[in-house]
């Protein structure tokens, strides 16, 4: 076993693999076990060829493929059930057995597809290293899934971190890998305005023709993402668009069904694409009789949601239309329920690749890490994507999830283990995950470290001092078991992965603590040196700023490791952490490595405004303007600063539900964190990282004889209030970095407490990128 900072103390981890051990009771031996295969269907065989390739791969023992029983030896069993069965397993659903004398374990599925689920839970179960494995009896079982859409969209385009670099072995196993815990779909993006990727070896019609034959081969699901990214009412882009429908169905061996997203992207009114849609299903019906087509209503409002429904319900399309999809942007999930007719399914589309910017946000994450990690780093967030599976999953048949690259890998384990039995622990489903991908033998510690990095991303990161501890523990894994897999040798990719994602983590870490304590001297500097003038304030300031371009070791190794892991998952999945070294499509997505160096203070804003205060014509006013530079954040005795939008520094921002309450649920506000000119803007931090509003904000221990000033910073309006007084401002900016500036009557304040709430404002119809919001505030005591 590898050696953990995460590890206990001596006595309580023997207690820890003795209790693991005890659970997993006694166990079957199957190190020279024989696959014996009691089916002709072709995903039985294919199945046989994922328990024997898997147990290599983990082992290198060679489990050899028979149709008849050898005469010595373990022996692993697979048939289906026969159609007259006395106690039926349900569909996809499975029933493994351990004989008596511990000679065989069979696997008898409902179905092909539910031998292939069978394969994929004796896989999970097992504990392996090289040269043995073995199953514990408590691995027998019958299960069956509780909802029958479970998949994962894995698009061949230009957008993704990872999947636009693969070949066919590469989409093969990772779709092997989803069925194994339990995904029956997956969803590619053949057609979306033609765009191509560098990395692809081959067309997108092509890659969308092979990837159909592997479902096909695996007996899954193969579903289509196709929009209509052009005015339906132009003729000729219509029919050309109805032609390549033709074209992609045509050279698809398997089709089960399409997508539409109706809009995100496009922009056509119901109207229109429900006509369309007609046609798209006569076309695709030609080709594959059994597939239907599902629609989202992603960007509909009003009367546009209202068309749909009376669409439906006049029209009648049950012949074609499978359901509704629910994705980022659609009507809210029990609304769409209750409104759409029972004999249509309703699947969700949710986002389980993105952090920020999205359908379900990090909820209060830290701007270091807005800052640092894009909009998708290393995604581990199991224990919020089992609540949000559990919280909708009853008002669906269920779900098949956007992703664009496998940075969520851990997620889509979650989602895909849920979709089966949402009672499933979520302890369970990471010991599996950790014990299939990664080290059988310490899998327990694995999946606390799993859930740990998760919780690195909970409250402050200056306070967090788990996330250096999460760091060792992840690089020592890497460096003394985890790099490569037992059998073959093969590089673990997962492993990788997760020590980038740890170190980045602890390195983002220590340069915000250094780049804090620099920008704390550099203002204690310049209030020092008031008196001896501005152009000296200014150059001490500089010269303390400009020591993060020489960071202590510690961050120095660290970076460098970051570099080396990135380097390594390019040459293992393709992984683009980087626009210009590695071909990453945007910065924003996956592109770690382009923000390794941006300053996590204020060094940016304030090398601009030292640059501004130069040009003030006299020095009594660059004195000033100095001044109020170095104390923004520590406006004096008896005043108060928050910086709204970031869980550390807004102490005065009320949460209703406390912090742990998810964003989805819409019981508190959760920041906005912008991606001002691609990450690389020189506004003020506070200013990248911004609420809608906050509940409220409230202030105690206020002096019951002074008086006090409101002052807030941000975009466009903002209408606080006191009680039934709404307070009426004597500056009013709507301008970013400038101010509106609010008065306190006096008798608001005399009890020593202050709640301000904000009225909402109406905005409907404004894009959200411009609606008004708000950065900083403080509460001035007036002199």
């Amino acid at each position: 076993m590898f050696k953990s900072s995460l590890a206990t103390p001596l006595p309580f981890i023997v207690l820890l693999v003795c209790f693991s051990t005890a659970n997993a009771g006694p166990s079957i031996d199957l190190t020279n076990a024989t696959v014996i295969l009691k089916s002709e269907d072709a995903v039985v065989s294919n199945a046989a060829r994922v328990l024997s390739e898997e147990i290599m791969k983990r082992t290198g023992l060679d489990w050899s493929i028979a149709k008849a029983d050898p005469k010595t030896g373990m022996r692993v069993v697979l048939q289906v059930q026969k159609k007259d069965a006395a106690n039926p397993i349900s569909p996809e659903g499975y029933r493994v057995s351990i004989d008596a004398n511990g000679s065989e374990v069979t696997i008898l599925g409902a179905d092909a597809r539910g031998v292939l689920f069978g394969v994929g839970h004796i896989l999970r179960k097992s504990h392996w290293k090289k040269g043995s494995v073995s199953l514990p009896f408590s691995a027998a079982i019958e299960s069956a899934p509780k909802y029958p859409i479970r998949g994962h969209q894995l698009g061949y385009r230009d957008r993704p971190n990872t999947y636009d670099k693969w070949d066919l072995d590469q989409y093969e196993q990772y779709i092997r890998d989803l069925t194994i815990f339990g995904a029956n779909c997956i969803e590619n993006i053949p057609s979306e305005g033609g765009r191509e990727s560098k990395h692809q070896i081959m067309s997108r019609l092509e890659m969308n023709t092979e990837l159909s034959k592997i479902c096909d081969k695996y007996g899954i699901d193969f579903w289509m993402w196709i929009p209509a990214t052009f005015d339906l009412t132009d003729k000729e882009l219509r029919s050309a668009g109805l032609a390549n429908h033709e074209e992609i169905y045509q050279s698809s061996p398997r089709v089960d069904d399409v997508f539409f997203p109706g809009g995100d992207p496009g922009d056509n009114h119901p109207k229109e694409v429900m006509a369309y849609l007609v046609d798209v299903a006569e076309i695709l019906k030609k080709h594959h009789p059994e597939a239907m087509i599902w629609l989202s209503m992603q960007g509909y409002h009003g009367e546009e949601i209202d068309y749909v429904y009376e669409w439906i319900e006049e029209n009648d399309p049950r012949d074609w239309l499978g359901g509704l999809v629910a994705g980022p942007g659609s009507p809210p999930i029990p609304e769409t329920r209750a409104r759409l007719a029972d004999h249509y399914g309703l699947r969700h589309y949710p986002d389980i690749n993105h952090v920020v910017r999205c359908q379900y946000p990090v909820s209060y994450w830290d701007p270091a890490y807005a800052r640092t990690h894009t909009r998708e780093p290393v995604h581990v967030r199991p224990m919020d994507q089992q609540f949000i599976h559990n919280y909708f999953a009853p008002y669906t048949v269920g779900f098949l999830a956007y992703s664009d690259g496998s940075h969520d890998d851990v997620n889509k384990a979650t989602w895909s283990r849920l979709g089966w039995d949402p009672t499933t622990d979520l302890r369970e489903i990471l010991e599996d995950y950790s014990r299939f991908f990664l080290d059988s033998e310490d899998a327990p510690q694995l999946a606390d470290m799993i859930l740990a990095l998760e919780r690195n991303w909970h409250g402050p990161l200056s306070t967090n001092g788990a996330v250096p501890v999460v760091r060792d523990s992840w690089q020592a894994f890497h460096k003394e078991s985890g790099a490569t897999y037992s059998g073959d040798q093969s590089p673990n990719w997962r492993t990788q992965m997760f020590a980038l994602r740890a170190t980045l983590d602890a390195y983002t870490r220590a340069r915000l603590l250094n780049d804090n304590s620099l920008e704390k001297r550099a203002n204690e500097a310049i209030l020092a040196n008031l008196e001896k003038g501005s152009e000296e304030s200014i150059t001490l300031a500089r010269s303390i700023l400009e020591e993060a371009d020489s960071p202590p070791e510690d961050i120095v190794g660290m970076r460098a490791y970051i570099v080396d892991l990135c380097a390594d998952l390019w040459e293992s999945i393709g992984f683009q952490t980087s626009v210009e070294k590695y071909g990453a499509n945007s910065g924003h997505r996956g592109a770690v490595l382009d923000y390794v160096d941006v300053p996590l203070n204020d060094r940016w804003w304030l090398e601009d405004e030292f640059d501004k205060v130069a040009d003030i014509p006299e020095e009594p006013a660059r004195v000033d303007r100095l001044r109020e530079l170095a104390t923004w954040e520590t406006p004096g005795e008896g005043s108060f600063y928050d910086d709204i939008g970031h869980v550390g520094l807004s102490p005065h921002v009320v949460f209703p539900e406390g912090l742990s309450a998810h964003p989805m649920l819409f019981k508190q506000p959760n920041p906005t964190m912008w991606n001002h000119e691609g990450g690389f803007s020189h506004k003020r931090l506070a200013w990248h990282s911004t609420l809608d509003w906050p509940h409220q904000l409230r202030y105690e221990g206020l002096n019951s004889g002074a008086t006090y000033t409101l002052r807030l910073s941000g975009v466009g309006d903002a209408k606080p209030r006191v009680g039934e007084t709404l307070l009426e401002s004597t500056q009013y900016s709507k301008v970013e970095g400038e101010l509106k500036v609010f008065p306190i009557p006096q008798e608001l304040t005399e009890g020593g407490t202050l709640e301000i709430v904000f009225d909402k404002l109406d905005e409907q119809g404004i894009n959200w990128r411009y609606q008004s919001r708000l950065s900083e505030a403080w509460l001035i005591r007036n002199p």
